[in-house]
């Protein structure tokens, strides 16, 4: 029986999922759901303020029109988007938050992975031993 150091995380034979990628999805998918959500209504608004400006420009066509028209028009391409930016930002933040928290948790199992004996403790820094694998990767010589 092989040790849990040396088990694999990629890929085991019989399996459709990788462990780790099953890990991985177990842990983050809401917060990857929710950002692709957020992404997709980005996406509506961005389409919104496009299709309220051609409406905009058929306004301005008409000379007839009234004029409360034309001021509704532009206030809801305005909040069209602002919302659009908004759900944007919203996206790129659980997303770069995604990105942090995926860094570390894989930090954290390769940290154990090369610990002695596969605990998390700290170990004197002998030649050849990785040193700093949060800071700056190096290896010390």
């Amino acid at each position: 029986m092989e040790a849990p150091e040396t088990e694999p995380f990629l890929w085991q034979e019989g399996s459709q999922w990788c462990p780790l990628l099953r890990a991985i999805w177990k842990v983050f998918h809401s917060t990857f759901l929710l950002g692709n959500c957020s992404l997709i209504i980005s996406d509506i608004f961005r389409f919104a303020v496009s299709k309220l400006l051609s409406l905009f420009l058929e306004f301005i066509g008409h000379p007839k029109s009234p004029a409360w028209t034309g001021y509704f028009l532009a206030m809801l391409m305005f909040l069209s988007a602002c919302l659009q930016m908004l759900f944007e930002q919203q996206n790129m933040y659980r997303l770069k938050v995604l990105q942090i928290r995926l860094w570390l948790a894989i930090t954290g199992l390769v940290y154990r992975k090369v610990s002695p004996g596969g605990q998390v403790q700290a170990f004197p820094a002998g030649k050849g031993n990785i040193t700093e694998l949060g800071g700056s990767n190096a290896i010390s010589s």
